[in-house]
């Protein structure tokens, strides 16, 4: 064999030892990859789990909050109509006592 043959073929071996070298960093990069994927896959799935039992916490307290508003309107109906009858004898209080003054009006100028 030539001398250059033989040269051409270490340049060929180096050429393929350095490419192993890199394909072997390439491969442990994707290990590392494929590992974070696996964790991350794990705290997705713990994440999903506790927004659904957030959604259901909400939900729970938002049917709670209805029922108590539901209750405690039932239980203002009656002080409500109790409210609007004062306001209604006030108002027709008010209406006698301006008719009265008006028909006291008219008599005193009838009289004098």
């Amino acid at each position: 064999m030539n001398n250059n043959d033989e040269n051409g073929f270490k340049n060929l071996e180096n050429k393929l030892d350095k490419l192993e070298v890199k394909f072997d960093k390439i491969a442990g990069h994707l290990d590392s990859i494929n590992s974070t994927l696996i964790r991350q896959e794990e705290s997705l799935k713990y994440h999903i789990l506790r927004t659904d039992l957030a959604e259901e916490n909400i939900k729970l307290l938002k049917d709670n909050f209805d029922k108590r508003t539901d209750s405690i309107n039932k239980q203002i109906e009656p002080i409500q109509a109790h409210v609007n009858m004062v306001v209604g004898v006030g108002k027709f209080i008010g209406y006698v006592s301006v008719v009265s003054g008006i028909v006291y009006t008219f008599i005193q100028i009838f009289k004098g």
